[in-house]
């Protein structure tokens, strides 16, 4: 097992270089090993190989381990977050917009990549518990800061009707998130049949819009 403090002085011949592809390059590589082995046995040396760069490379780039796993985090949910929540404009309404952000969003929660990545925050957190300050804070945080941002417009607009949009925001994630997440996380079930997610994507909107919507959800045929 590696040690948690992996560190080492950056060759001077490798110079400080500021190489966005070499950094993607470090980031692509240190995501199959975490992904694969977990953050606590996860090394640099590993990391080093499957990125395809020297160790001395590696090092220019991120002092830690830690950092290195910070890093990532930040970078692949705040990217997920934002292609998630590239809505914030559309002329279309709620019930709209938010189905398929439900949609798009039960996809990733599924998606293998994203499940071994959350098992491995939640591996981390008890060394490390900035680890999980970081993803929550570039995830679900930051997820349900631009949703509510997406509500506040449409709440002016008298699409909806609601006095805490940021609790809202909360709501209807967490609508989407259960028990598909829990599931899936917590205890290794299967990613459900699409037609079991589209279910759970339209309830969670029709209990969202009974509560905050102005619309009448027998007409959405939901």
């Amino acid at each position: 097992m590696s040690s948690d403090t992996d560190t080492a002085l950056a060759p001077e011949t490798e110079g400080a270089g500021n190489d966005n592809a070499k950094r993607q390059q470090i980031l692509a590589g240190a995501e199959q090993v975490f992904l694969k082995q977990g953050f606590d046995a996860a090394s640099m040396d590993a990391i080093a190989r499957t990125a395809g760069v020297s160790k001395g490379t590696l090092y220019v780039y991120f002092k830690h381990k830690k950092d290195l796993f910070q890093t990532l985090i930040l970078e692949r949910r705040r990217s997920t977050a934002e292609s998630l929540l590239d809505f914030q404009n559309s002329p279309e309404p709620p019930e709209i917009v938010l189905l398929d952000f439900a949609r798009r969003l039960m996809d990733k929660v599924v998606d293998p990549k994203q499940v071994a990545l959350i098992r491995t925050v939640v591996g981390a957190v008890d060394t490390f518990p900035e680890l999980g300050q970081t993803f929550f804070a570039a995830g679900p945080e930051f997820g349900a800061i631009r949703l509510a941002a997406y509500l506040d417009g449409q709440v002016a607009r008298g699409r909806l009707r609601c006095d805490n949009t940021r609790e809202a925001a909360w709501h209807f994630m967490a609508l989407c998130f259960h028990p598909t997440v829990t599931g899936s996380i917590y205890f290794g079930l299967p990613s459900p049949p699409k037609a079991e997610l589209e279910q759970r994507c339209q309830s969670a909107l029709r209990v969202f819009l009974a509560a905050y919507g102005i619309v009448d959800t027998n007409k959405l045929g939901l």
